[in-house]
């Protein structure tokens, strides 16, 4: 098997503060959201908490905010009131919202179903947490990602320069590549380096280590070819996708 070693530099790279996503929790249950509040930060956010949605309107007014967790049902001002005030005065934050309840009816069902909203019944699982995250931020990011010239295949996708070491492990030989991304999306990564191309289709190995990401992904190069007379570029396809929070927290800040 061919294998591909990355070695990111972290000082060539300009690199987004890990943790800088801002989310909130709100629930009047105090069990749930202190669950939810400890997952995210161990996840990497910075979290917030209120215990209803007055509470959280106040939040919001005074510090900066990129997505809501809210429970449905609450005192004072519940998920759904929220949510229309939220919007009201931070339209920013519209496909920002994830839902919890624990009564999910028909008719509220329907209604997160016509809005495109997301939405976790309770009691749920940490992993369904972390994935509903997941999703929100990739519906994001795919404004700020470009897309892929080379292929038909539609992907988001963020322009990342950073130095890297490849090493490729043949049968009969080694070699050595000096190599530097291009871009990075969740499913595969673009390189540039001197020297002929990889092998289409060729099975690899890719081990990322990016300030403080460190993520081994089984792979295949999809393409390969010359980019002048010295160097070559290759686009490989994870075999299993990146999590979206993993993107997050090495993308440039001014990219979103």
């Amino acid at each position: 098997m061919t294998e591909l070693v990355f070695s990111f530099s972290e000082g060539r790279a300009p690199m987004r503060e890990k943790g800088s996503r801002r989310i909130l929790v709100v629930d009047d249950d105090e069990n749930i959201r202190g669950l939810c509040v400890e997952v995210l930060s161990v996840a990497g956010y910075r979290v917030r908490a209120a215990s209803n949605g007055a509470e959280a309107l106040d939040l919001m007014k005074r510090s900066r905010i990129d997505m809501v967790i809210t429970d449905v049902s609450m005192p004072e001002v519940g998920g759904i009131d929220l949510y229309s005030q939220a919007l009201r005065d931070f339209p920013a934050l519209k496909g920002r919202f994830i839902f919890m309840t624990g009564d999910l009816t028909p008719e509220l069902e329907s209604a997160f179903t016509v809005e495109e909203l997301k939405y976790l019944v309770k009691p749920f699982r940490i992993a369904e947490l972390l994935l509903s995250v997941d999703d929100v931020l990739a519906r994001e990011l795919s404004g700020t990602f470009m897309k892929n010239e080379i292929g038909k295949r539609e992907e988001a996708r963020f322009t990342l320069s950073a130095d890297c070491d490849v090493f490729e492990e043949g049968l009969y030989r080694e070699r050595y590549i000096v190599a530097m991304t291009e871009n990075v999306s969740r499913n595969g990564i673009k390189i540039v380096y001197e020297g002929v191309p990889l092998p289409e289709g060729a099975a690899v190995s890719v081990y990322l280590s990016v300030n403080g990401l460190s993520i081994h992904r089984y792979a295949r190069v999809v393409w390969s070819r010359p980019v002048d007379a010295k160097r070559s570029a290759a686009g490989i396809r994870f075999d299993e996708p990146m999590p979206v929070s993993s993107i997050v927290s090495v993308i440039p800040a001014r990219a979103v």
